[in-house]
């Protein structure tokens, strides 16, 4: 996403979450690199739910490194949901 507000970004990629469709997918995992925290976090939402093993390695890599609490939880919670083995 290419917005500049923090906010309009959570909006939206909460919205992507939603969506039934690859591109969506795409998208949120693109979102894990958002410099905002709050869209990560979103963005690892809608994966967990979506089951995305596709993201696993990536989960994995903010569970253990992101500087946020917040996203690293949701990080160990979808990759937990995902099965990752964490």
């Amino acid at each position: 996403m290419q917005v500049e507000s923090a906010r309009t970004r959570v909006t939206a990629i909460r919205a992507v979450a939603r969506l039934d469709d690859p591109a969506a997918t795409a998208a949120l995992r693109r979102a894990l690199d958002d410099p905002d925290s709050w869209v990560r976090y979103h963005a690892i939402r809608g994966l967990g739910e979506r089951r995305d093993a596709g993201a696993a390695e990536a989960l994995v890599r903010l569970a253990d490194e992101d500087r946020a609490t917040p996203v690293r939880i949701a990080a160990v919670e979808a990759a937990g949901a995902i099965g990752t083995g964490m």
